[in-house]
């Protein structure tokens, strides 16, 4: 609601700014500015809505255990080095953007590694390419986080 009052006094200025100066508009500097905001905030609606709807809704007993990746999970993985075979197991949390706590290895949604897990099941492997190289990325198990992983 905030982003679409936003939205709506960001176009408000904008038409006072193209009236203000009807003969240059694109030497406008406030009705330019104006309108690389109403681009950036017509994003953030957009993705908003994306996130809502990829949002999944359930009693707590369906929810207790997992069968895919998604937010509030915690993932066990089994990660292989593609080049050198190294392999180790680790626990991933996955919560909303702003709930990090990268000491616990709780990681948000969009993290690039995260988000190629996202919607996968048990026994999924995952080819994953980052920087440090490439790794295949088995999903373990998967169960519910509780506000004590997090914190």
């Amino acid at each position: 609601m905030e982003n679409e009052k936003r939205l709506e006094e960001v176009r408000a200025g904008k038409a006072d700014a193209y009236q203000g100066d009807t003969n240059a508009w694109h030497d406008n500097f406030d009705y330019e500015n104006l309108t690389r905001i109403e681009k950036m905030v017509e994003k953030e609606l957009f993705d908003l809505a994306q996130d809502v709807a990829n949002c999944v809704i359930c009693k707590n007993t369906e929810c207790d255990k997992p069968e895919t990746v998604g937010l509030w999970t915690l993932v066990k993985i089994s990660e292989a080095n593609v080049k050198t075979q190294e392999e180790r197991e680790k626990t991933i949390g996955i919560v909303p953007i702003g709930g990090e706590n990268l000491k616990k290895n709780i990681c948000n949604y969009n993290a690039p590694v995260i988000a190629q897990l996202m919607g996968a099941g048990i026994g999924d492997i995952k080819r994953i390419k980052i920087p440090l190289g490439e790794f295949k990325i088995k999903i373990l198990e998967i169960q519910k986080i509780s506000f004590a992983d997090i914190t």
